[in-house]
């Protein structure tokens, strides 16, 4: 496989750094102390394409707390391909990671919390939700969200966004739907039973991927089992 990426200088971030508006980090390992309201803490960094070490005992004598922080495709909650869950770092208590443009809740891996905040700004519709902000680290490492002035509709959403239609005609025209998917189900030779189960399975599939709020998959849940009875009736 070829080499994984390296901060070269043509990169937008390495002139940044020679022009000291920033530090860059161009190999994975310990990159700086920080006094932080009277505790001491030790941050290190690992690139993109770069292995995230899964120790960091001993790197940080003296320091009360270490951070790491790292831009990979990690995976929190519903992935996408290619993406690989993040794993414990071994006496590191934060990890904070990049590139993956939504905010996702923190989540608690062996010592490690990990964290992925999200752009500080939208670049494409799917962020239409996500609320840029930049987070302030304490000494006792909590993170405290400072939101950025930003405007709420940025996106045409023309030919994307409809209203939602609760007559009983449209209500009719869903359950047609997931009537005809349950028989297509049958008609394949994919079906495992008579209670639609294979649909079932790809529907809970799809709520998971999609971080599917709970009031919609319930409305889709009763829908399904509607279908389902007038299948069998």
């Amino acid at each position: 496989p070829p080499p994984p990426p390296r901060l070269s200088d043509g990169d937008s971030l390495a002139m940044l750094a020679v022009s000291d508006v920033l530090d860059a980090v161009p190999e994975s390992g310990p990159a700086a102390h920080y006094a932080v309201q009277e505790r001491l803490i030790g941050l290190g960094a690992t690139p993109f394409g770069q292995a995230i070490p899964s120790d960091a005992r001993g790197l940080f004598p003296g320091a009360d707390h270490t951070i790491w922080l790292t831009h990979h495709d990690l995976a929190f909650g519903a992935g996408y391909p290619g993406a690989v869950p993040p794993e414990a770092i071994r006496g590191c208590a934060l990890a904070l990671n990049g590139h993956v443009h939504k905010r996702h809740a923190p989540v608690r891996i062996g010592d490690t919390l990990w964290f992925n905040p999200g752009n500080i700004t939208r670049g494409s519709v799917d962020l239409i939700a996500h609320v840029p902000a930049a987070f302030v680290l304490s000494g006792d490492l909590s993170l405290a969200e400072e939101r950025l002035p930003h405007a709420a509709d940025v996106f045409d959403l023309t030919g994307r966004q409809v209203a939602a239609d609760a007559s009983p005609e449209a209500i009719g025209r869903i359950e047609s739907a997931f009537v005809s998917l349950l028989q297509a189900e049958t008609a394949t030779d994919l079906a495992r039973s008579d209670d639609g189960a294979l649909i079932r399975e790809e529907i809970e599939a799809k709520f998971l991927r999609d971080e599917t709020p709970e009031p919609v998959r319930a409305a889709i849940r009763s829908l399904v089992e509607a279908a389902v009875a007038k299948r069998g009736g």
